[in-house]
């Protein structure tokens, strides 16, 4: 199924509705006025209008399936279950959630009036088709310019069904970054972050290799909050990672309150990005005859050109390297050896004798 630019630009909108304020006082006239307003954008873009009888019936047309089918998918990623969105094959039907179960309020209500049946059974082809769109609306880009195209060519003129309230109060000015988070979530973010933990040791010496590609075609879970992404990355240990990522394209899908964890901020993301800077912090402890310092441990700080190793407790240090000798490709190298098991030789300049 390919992902319709009306049908993305929709959901877009709808997420913006739900991080919107309407200020009315309490949050059930909040919702409502929010509702309200979702229910006109849905059935302007979803259906179509035909006379019957001299009644004017709405008609679901193509946009209406594919914009379903994107809600279940940003919901699988940020609430299913992510072994089986990576591989369906291991779907277990003895094990799978009905919808209602891993829905927010939001994306329930909206699947709701589209009439879609939210009480049934997560089955294996939900999960194959999730598998297929989240690359592709994770990889569109979330510029206000492509809203307003959009929605620039909607005929009618209710102004509320054309949706000027919000149309009015965008700019196609895609670098500006005031207003409130509602008009960001259609403009997009310039910079994002994703939490990992228990990595492997590859993963740790990759980061480390300056212009490699780092994989995330498949559609990824990254946050515009970095105090988020960096809680997740400290959730348990070894190998705890916080990408920071800089997206001029603004690309992305604004999960956001539509997520069943609002809190998370997430905004799916895909493609191959590239590592240009690292920090990198770890101990080191190995016992091995002639060593003076490695029996007590040692806290090594590293980027692209400079290694730093102090005594863990007291911070004395022990050996720093920040010239212009010290290359990528040499810090590289030392990482890879580090944590490949394998010895590495420290001496001092002064004297060439082994530390």
């Amino acid at each position: 199924m390919s992902v319709s630019n009306v049908a993305l630009a929709a959901t877009k909108l709808v997420g913006a509705i739900y991080e919107w304020d309407p200020n009315l006082g309490s949050s059930y006239m909040n919702n409502a006025a929010k509702e309200k307003i979702v229910k006109k954008l849905l059935d302007k873009v979803l259906f179509d209008a035909t006379e019957e009888n001299g009644q004017i019936k709405l008609v679901p047309n193509e946009n209406k399936d594919k914009f379903i089918e994107m809600i279940k998918a940003m919901t699988l990623l940020t609430s299913g279950n992510v072994d089986t969105l990576r591989d369906p094959e291991q779907y277990d039907s003895r094990k799978s959630e009905r919808w209602s179960r891993i829905l927010s309020e939001p994306s329930e209500f909206v699947l709701k009036y589209l009439r879609f049946p939210f009480y049934e059974q997560i089955t294996k082809e939900d999960y194959e088709k999730a598998k297929v769109i989240l690359p592709e609306i994770g990889s569109s880009s979330s510029l206000t310019s492509e809203v307003l195209d959009v929605f620039g060519t909607l005929e009618g003129s209710d102004k509320q069904s054309r949706f000027e309230f919000i149309l009015s109060g965008m700019s196609s000015e895609d670098d500006e970054d005031s207003g409130p988070k509602w008009k960001k979530t259609i403009r997009g973010y310039d910079k994002l972050y994703r939490g990992l933990h228990l990595m492997n040791d590859n993963a740790v010496i990759l980061l480390t290799e300056l212009g490699a590609p780092w994989d995330m075609e498949r559609g990824v879970s990254t946050s515009r909050s970095q105090r988020v992404a960096e809680d997740f990355a400290d959730i348990e240990g070894p190998n705890n990672i916080l990408l920071t990522i800089d997206d001029p394209e603004r690309k992305g899908f604004p999960a956001l309150s539509l997520s069943k964890f609002e809190g998370e901020e997430e905004v799916i993301l895909s493609g191959m990005i590239e590592i240009y800077n690292y920090e990198l912090n770890f101990l080191i402890k190995e016992e091995f005859e002639g060593s003076s310092f490695i029996n007590d441990g040692m806290h090594v700080q590293a980027d692209p050109t400079s290694i730093i190793i102090t005594k863990p407790q007291s911070g004395e240090l022990v050996y720093a390297r920040e010239d212009s000798h010290t290359t990528p490709e040499k810090v590289h190298n030392f990482i890879k050896n580090i944590l490949g098991g394998l010895s590495v030789n420290i001496t001092r300049e002064s004297d060439g004798k082994k530390i």
